[in-house]
């Protein structure tokens, strides 16, 4: 599994680099809410980074303990709730990638941020 794999030296590094990255992306983003779609790592391991007044984690299995379980590609989320959007490796591993950014649209309010982590960002969605 993923989190064996993360587990090894090579994952371990990758959780470092993209640790860095990702400090660096969220470290303009200020607001009220930020939403993590998907667990990469421990559930801490990025939302530690967000300047908001509060970060939630959503994921689509209880192992990680994030804040709540539901479908990623039908959020429980009003309309412009959120101020940013951090999908770590979400999309690689989904077969709904673009129902998960059409609800990440409906859920970001106007100027919301979104930062996306991903391993084959071009090849995935058909993008060329």
């Amino acid at each position: 599994m993923v989190k064996d794999w993360l587990e090894t030296p090579l994952g371990e590094a990758l959780l470092q680099l993209e640790g860095r990255v990702v400090e660096e992306a969220l470290d303009g983003i200020f607001g009220e809410e930020c939403l993590q779609l998907g667990l990469w790592g421990e559930n801490r391991t990025f939302m530690r980074f967000t300047r908001t007044q509060r970060c939630m984690l959503l994921a689509e299995s209880p192992l990680g303990q994030p804040c709540a379980v539901t479908d990623l590609h039908r959020l429980p989320i009003e309309n412009d709730a959120i101020d940013a959007v951090l999908l770590p490796h979400t999309l690689d591993f989904s077969d709904r990638p673009h129902e998960i950014l059409r609800e990440v649209d409906r859920v970001l309010r106007p100027n919301g941020q979104i930062v996306i982590l991903g391993f084959k960002p071009t090849g995935l969605w058909g993008l060329r």
